[in-house]
């Protein structure tokens, strides 16, 4: 990051202090937000001397105005690094759940069998309490409580093939070792959802600065250009919004918190 400490300690102040009613959103993709918040710094630096003169705090405004062009930037790659590894994380589970819920009902037929067959209470106690629940979470905990079923009632649970599968140690082995990953992917898809919550806001608060700073250079510019609308139309107006504000642009339409 090249935003001077003291300017970016700034700019955290300025986005730490809006609320989420305050939040503006651009009109446009993103992408040409960006394109056009950057076409219009350009801009506003090639005719500082008309902006300055017709009141405009260059010296104060500006340096700030382009660092949050370089603070949007970076708020944005850390939003989609974020999105990216929890879309990851959540796939990883996805796609490994089918296989432990399949287990499950391997494991939980050989537990039966156990019940069925073992004159003594506990095998049905501890089946009545795995069998409660039915969530992902329970799916995963109940494979790894069959597996320690299983090893526990070796004898009885080797009498029977559920589905003609057989289910030996390397069997078990796997299944633990699934249901401990998937619990891991699934933590990790919790904890990138709230970080990708968080730089939402995060991009939110500084989007909406960049939108306040771009009424602001063209406020100054109306004025720099009051007599020349075809002038400030082509170089401070939006290509879908080619009118002088009058006596600001309207408003944009405040975001949701998290978009």
């Amino acid at each position: 990051m090249t935003i001077d400490p003291k300017m970016n300690e700034a700019i955290e102040t300025e986005m730490a202090s809006l609320q989420p009613g305050d939040y503006l959103k651009p009109g446009c993709a993103f992408d040409d937000y960006v394109r056009g918040y950057s076409r219009l710094l350009g801009q506003a630096e090639q005719d500082k001397a008309l902006l300055v003169a017709a009141g405009f705090p260059y010296e104060e405004n500006m340096p700030r105005y382009s660092a949050y062009q370089e603070k949007l930037a970076l708020e944005h790659g850390e939003r989609v690094n974020a999105e990216a590894a929890r879309s990851d994380a959540a796939r990883q589970f996805a796609e490994g759940m089918p296989r432990a819920e399949a287990d499950r009902k391997v494991l939980m037929a050989m537990a039966r069998y156990v019940v069925a067959t073992s004159d003594k209470p506990e095998p049905k106690k501890v089946y009545d309490m795995i069998r409660k629940g039915d969530s992902q979470v329970d799916t995963l905990n109940d494979n790894i409580a069959l597996v320690g079923f299983v090893r526990a009632y070796a004898e009885l649970a080797a009498e029977v093939r559920p589905g003609g599968i057989t289910v030996d140690e390397p069997y078990l082995q796997r299944v633990e070792s699934n249901a401990l990953d998937l619990l891991r992917l699934r933590g990790q898809a919790m904890t990138a959802t709230g970080d990708a919550t968080l730089k939402v806001d995060r991009q939110n608060r500084i989007l909406t600065l960049c939108i306040r700073a771009e009424r602001d250079i063209k406020r100054f510019a109306d004025a720099a250009f009051f007599d020349d609308t075809e002038r400030y139309n082509r170089d401070y107006a939006r290509p879908s919004n080619r009118t002088r504000p009058a006596p600001e642009e309207p408003p944009e339409e405040p975001a949701p918190p998290t978009a």
